[in-house]
């Protein structure tokens, strides 16, 4: 697999979460990888750390840099990190922005500083005894901009060239969290959509102008995509019902500026997810 996504232009490898996940509120057999019940491990349902230490050998012999997503805004109701007193909210949201399914978490609370000091120790755990090259931040936008300017502050002085990947919805928002210190963000709301439209037909293609337009200041920092983990397939029938009709969205996503465009697993291949493991249930 690494070399064929080598060969197709692919630099950098997003790992989805890959710690144990919480037990006492677990969804299903498996559970959600985004309710971490401890961050300086892997999860022994996946694999191993010499697993994940074998893959991330031969990613960087092979040119990639690796990214880990990383859970800032909540954790697992059994981690260890929740019987502190402080360091969580004790209903199981604490935020008014939720309003999905989410009862399998904690919001942490940032205006402790043990419970800041301890999530910055544990993103150095992953550089310092893995190895990895950066962190795609999960619904970084619920976490306070002013943590993020202490992480990224702390993290790229001691490793420079670690690259911090935000997941921010709100546009009016998307300059306090380059000024954090992130060096891409999710262009969700703004060009996702607007592509999501004129692929569907609910808009005409002169919508793009507007949608490049509003960022164009911050343009190098703009993390284009066509899909994800929260997304739909563009080829399922929820979205396109079939995959070319992706492709000129895709051309002028990878190609109208020159800020990096993501992939999702089985794009490529116009993976439908209409099976039990896609959005069909």
């Amino acid at each position: 697999l690494l070399p064929t996504l080598r060969e197709n232009g692919i630099d950098i490898i997003w790992v989805m979460p890959c710690q144990p996940i919480g037990v006492i509120t677990r969804k299903g057999t498996l559970g959600s990888y985004y309710s971490i019940i401890d961050y300086c491990a892997i999860n022994p349902e996946f694999g191993t750390r010499k697993d994940f230490e074998h893959f991330l050998k031969e990613a960087h012999k092979q040119g990639f840099k690796v990214i880990l997503d990383w859970v800032a805004n909540h954790t697992a109701p059994d981690s260890e990190w929740t019987k502190n007193d402080g360091w969580h909210y004790r209903d199981s949201l604490g935020n008014l922005m939720v309003q999905y399914d989410w009862t399998d978490i904690s919001k942490l609370n940032y205006e402790n500083q043990d419970m800041r000091a301890e999530m910055l120790k544990a993103m150095h755990w992953w550089m310092d005894s893995i190895g990895i090259d950066g962190f795609r931040c999960d619904m970084a936008e619920m976490v306070p901009a002013a943590f993020w300017s202490y992480a990224t502050k702390a993290v790229k002085e001691q490793y420079p060239d670690i690259q911090f990947i935000g997941e921010v919805y709100n546009p009016s928002l998307y300059r306090s969290y380059i000024s954090a210190g992130f060096d891409l963000l999710y262009d969700k709301v703004g060009m996702y959509d607007t592509m999501r439209a004129v692929i569907t037909g609910q808009a005409a293609t002169s919508a793009i102008t507007s949608a490049w337009q509003q960022t164009d200041d911050i343009r190098q920092h703009m993390l284009y995509f066509l899909e994800n983990h929260d997304e739909q397939r563009i080829a399922s029938t929820f979205f396109a019902g079939e995959a070319r009709r992706g492709v000129p969205a895709m051309m002028a996503s990878m190609l109208m500026q020159q800020n990096p465009f993501m992939l999702y697993f089985g794009e490529e291949y116009g993976e439908r997810g209409m099976d039990h493991e896609g959005f069909s249930g």
